[in-house]
């Protein structure tokens, strides 16, 4: 650097200080990219094929539609009170 003294022998540091001068003296051995351009992307007028459609995949049967019948069971069967009777019954 500019502002040191001159050395025979560099340390470490001193070197790692002027690397980038180096670098920049050197250049890279590496040639730059060559552009390509665009690319022309799909040819005009060309419709790819749809895709093809499948069936919706169903992991289980469908339920039965609930009759008149079995609705009127279950209001029969069912407890007034619902699952926590014993604790409304207490409270009356």
């Amino acid at each position: 650097m500019p502002w040191q003294s001159n050395q025979d022998t560099l340390s470490p540091g001193r070197v790692a200080q002027a690397f980038p001068l180096i670098l920049a003296a050197i250049g890279t051995p590496a040639q730059p990219p060559k552009t390509r351009g665009k690319s022309p992307g799909r040819a005009q007028g060309h419709q790819p094929p749809l895709r093809p459609r499948y069936p919706t995949v169903k992991k289980h049967a469908s339920k039965k539609p609930k009759t008149e019948e079995s609705l009127k069971n279950a209001n029969l069967t069912s407890n007034p009170y619902g699952s926590l009777g014993w604790v409304r019954q207490c409270l009356h």
